[in-house]
């Protein structure tokens, strides 16, 4: 795993990882943004290339990194 990503996260990766964070399935993260659930999984998938990772709790690890958009 790369120490920092190599491009941020863009508010909605990061918005949508902590959504994943608190347990919230690409349905019910969908419902609450106003968009698609293809939306969601899109964007964790790009998050998930950001941080050089391929599963959750490691996008969860890098987003609390510093430089990983953790606010």
């Amino acid at each position: 795993m790369p120490d920092h990503p190599t491009r941020p996260l863009t508010a909605r990766e990061a918005d949508i990882i902590r959504h994943t964070e608190a347990g919230l399935s690409p349905h019910r993260i969908a419902t609450a943004l106003y968009i698609s659930e293809q939306a969601v999984r899109t964007t964790l998938l790009r998050a998930y290339r950001r941080l050089g990772v391929r599963t959750c709790d490691q996008a969860v690890q890098g987003l609390n990194r510093p430089g990983g958009n953790r606010s």
